[in-house]
């Protein structure tokens, strides 16, 4: 009958996981680019960059963790159901509205706590990379801010309860 009203915050927040795909989407671009850059310098020039396979090992810290919140939201998370589908339904949908995203936000908070105390000693140091002296904190946000923003998508999901039977038009995106 009526559409649902969505608040400007929760699109904001929606828009937050789409971002940050983006910009994983984005870093594997650059890393093509700077891959096919030090090959060229290497074959044409015999003068390979150093810089460019540190760099595209950062990039890829944020291709694989930005993107995070992102799969949550949209639950593409690959599921192995292989000793769960032997349960009784009641006890499966338990595990998948419960027990599941419960273990999930778990993990996910101990991992920010874990990045975080990293991030803020790499801050406190100023450490940077060995062979470019890059700064290290930077790079160590990528996974804080990954970490935060699933975790904020897990507590939301939670809150409203499971999403796998609810329909797309739900989301404000």
């Amino acid at each position: 009958m009526g559409k649902k009203k969505v608040s400007m915050a929760s699109k904001i927040f929606y828009a937050i996981p789409k971002v940050m795909v983006w910009l994983g989407a984005l870093s594997v671009l650059v890393m093509a680019v700077l891959i096919c850059y030090n090959v060229a310098m290497r074959y044409f020039f015999g003068a390979p960059k150093g810089w460019t396979i540190e760099v595209s090992q950062f990039l890829m810290l944020a291709v694989f963790f930005l993107p995070l919140a992102y799969v949550q939201l949209e639950r593409k998370h690959i599921k192995v159901e292989l000793f769960v589908s032997h349960l009784p339904q009641k006890v499966r949908n338990i595990l998948r509205e419960v027990v599941i995203p419960l273990l999930a936000l778990a993990v996910n908070s101990a991992l920010l706590w874990q990045v975080g105390r990293l991030a803020w000693k790499l801050l406190k140091r100023g450490t940077a990379s060995d062979d470019v002296g890059i700064p290290l904190f930077p790079i160590s946000m990528i996974l804080v801010v990954s970490f935060a923003v699933a975790i904020a998508v897990f507590l939301m999901q939670f809150r409203k309860g499971s999403g796998e039977q609810k329909e797309k038009s739900e989301s404000p995106i």
